[in-house]
């Protein structure tokens, strides 16, 4: 797999006046965990304390900003992130019309409830998902609801049936290449879906080398190439474990034992404190 090219973020954050888009800041918090480099982590955190001072009014803009705080807030322990997130949690969210933008908007209050807390977070995903599930789907709404799915299934590990159904469907569609400019693509979202998807359905899935794309235009896509690769720990566990004890990179399952799947490879552990101590 061929590198991330940071010095082209770093041009790009170190142009005044410069804010990324949802798809940069999400794929940098994840690559950066696994990849540390103090100078870009430094320009992602002045980024993103920028826009605390331009709060969105859109409802999707609203949930990605979401989306970015709570995440921040994990990634760099910034208290402002957690104040500001919870209270736009707090605005009431108005549905845009579109099941793939509302799906995405519930995946940012997944990340409220996982690393804030937020009770009023969790009922605003669990109402986007129930209100949209039995409608006729557009090809772009059914890559949205699969990845809203498989967020609310390791909150619950429930709904295992509803994410099988939904990718069963979404395997067969293709979509068109486009940017990650400035929301993620139906495309990108559609292979990250599927990509989670075959982890909890126990689906194997085809080693391929596959590429970065070019930075800052396609970023949500690298993020799929970025978990393709094997970042991210899989955890099967008997019960679930806090989000605030774990790495950001993580999907948890339901298993009989205490499971880590990492880089292409398996370990097992006696007891969850066994299995905390290696992050």
């Amino acid at each position: 797999m061929n590198e991330v090219d940071l010095k082209k973020f770093k041009e790009y954050f170190n142009k005044e006046g410069r804010f990324p888009s949802y798809s940069t800041l999400l794929f940098l918090m994840s690559y950066l965990e696994m990849n540390p480099d103090s100078e870009l982590s430094e320009m992602l955190k002045v980024s993103i304390d920028a826009s605390l001072g331009a709060l969105p009014t859109d409802p999707t803009d609203t949930a990605m900003h979401v989306w970015i705080y709570s995440v921040g807030f994990k990634v760099f322990g910034d208290e402002k992130y957690k104040e500001v997130a919870l209270q736009l949690v707090d605005e009431p969210f108005v549905p845009g019309g579109s099941v793939f933008w509302d799906s995405l908007s519930g995946v940012g209050y997944v990340m409220a409830h996982r690393y804030l807390g937020s009770e009023a977070a969790k009922k605003i995903a669990d109402t986007i998902f129930k209100e949209n599930a039995d409608k006729d789907f557009k090809n772009e709404d059914l890559a949205g609801m699969l990845f809203l799915a498989t967020y609310l299934f390791e909150d619950s590990f429930d709904g295992k049936d509803v994410i099988k159904a939904f990718y069963e469907k979404l395997k067969e569609v293709s979509f068109e290449e486009r940017e990650d400019l400035p929301m993620p693509s139906a495309r990108s979202v559609a292979l990250l879906a599927l990509h989670r998807a075959k982890l909890i359905l126990d689906i194997t899935e085809e080693l391929r080398e596959l590429q970065f794309a070019e930075p800052l235009h396609n970023d949500f896509y690298n993020l799929f190439v970025f978990m393709h690769a094997g970042n991210c720990h899989d955890l099967h566990v008997p019960e679930r474990i806090s989000w605030l004890q774990l790495p950001l990179n993580v999907v948890q399952m339901p298993g009989t034992l205490y499971l880590d799947c990492y880089k292409k490879m398996c370990k097992m552990f006696k007891s969850k404190e066994e299995l905390l101590k290696i992050f």
